[in-house]
């Protein structure tokens, strides 16, 4: 898989004794209102798309609503999670012919569309639920089920004891083999295939938004090189170290645009994950897999230069 969450450097400049070098002018004015952008986020659902671009719409949405309280790399893994989630139940369904990534000794599945549309919806709702269930913004995804799909049956995931049940129903069904596939047993197998989904990403000592679980070691970054003095401006002679490395930027405490590129009024960034290179955000290993394979060796112990 190719990431979904692409972190985007613009202007490192690096102050020469000739000039300072900016980055083109067309960029100036790139991005800057919601005119620049070929189509604008929805709310919510819209009712009319797939049950993944659905579900995709609601994620994004709470992405957008906790940009202050989560980092780049727990981004990449939230969507990477939702994505794999729903794939893996799309996966247990015999007509696609795909192969299942996390889910063990599940017997492919026959059944239409609705109940394919209810095991997406069951593996959706339960990576959101682990990702975003302690946020107010949880709220917003209740009320997209209003939309995607009112069914009780869905909202009986809410309720731990209750889900618990139907997944493991499911699971022991699943190891069977269905005759056949109500709508509810759909749902509580795609909640069950990612349940092994996440339990599979977090081999590596992390959550679903790329914070330590207890007992993962902690990882601690200083960087070889000094960080900017000015907004937006690099002096590669005085604070660049060693070009491969981190530099830490400065960034503009006022927002007026270029006028405060090269100001002494910024403030340096801190690290927001520096156990980044410790953990996977969105890519996972090919190959079989039902070889048992982790996502990423956990680092045991990180060079304090670098950062992945």
């Amino acid at each position: 898989m190719l990431s979904l969450h692409v972190a985007v450097v613009v202007g490192l400049l690096c102050g020469l004794a000739t000039a300072q070098q900016f980055f083109p002018e067309s960029c100036a004015g790139t991005c800057t209102g919601p005119e620049n952008f070929a189509t604008s986020l929805p709310k919510g659902p819209t009712g009319t798309g797939t049950r993944p671009s659905e579900w995709t719409i609601v994620t994004l949405n709470q992405i957008k609503a906790n940009l202050g309280t989560t980092s780049p790399p727990g981004v990449g893994r939230a969507l990477a999670i939702v994505s794999t989630c729903m794939y893996e139940a799309v996966s247990l369904f015999e007509a696609e012919g795909l192969q299942p990534w996390a889910v063990r000794d599940f017997k492919k599945i026959g059944g239409g569309t609705e109940q394919m549309n209810y095991a997406i919806d069951g593996a959706a709702l339960t990576a959101l639920q682990s990702l975003f269930s302690g946020f107010t913004s949880f709220s917003s995804v209740v009320q997209a089920l209003q939309t995607i799909n009112s069914s009780e049956d869905v909202r009986s995931l809410f309720s731990k004891e209750e889900a618990s049940a139907m997944k493991d129903a499911a699971r022991a069904q699943a190891e069977q083999g269905f005759d056949t596939l109500s709508t509810k047993m759909a749902l509580a197998l795609g909640a069950a295939a990612c349940d092994d989904v996440i339990a599979k990403f977090s081999r590596d000592g992390y959550d679903g938004l790329a914070r330590p679980l207890p007992n993962t070691e902690a990882v601690e970054l200083d960087s070889v090189n000094f960080p900017q003095v000015l907004s937006g401006i690099t002096n590669c002679d005085r604070e660049m170290v060693d070009l491969d490395k981190w530099q830490a930027l400065c960034t503009p405490k006022e927002k007026k645009s270029l006028a405060d590129v090269g100001s002494k009024n910024c403030k340096v960034q801190k690290w927001l994950a520096p156990w980044g290179g410790g953990m996977t955000t969105f890519a996972i290993l090919a190959g079989t897999p039902f070889e048992g394979r982790e996502l990423i060796s956990r680092v045991a112990a990180v060079d304090s230069t670098v950062l992945h």
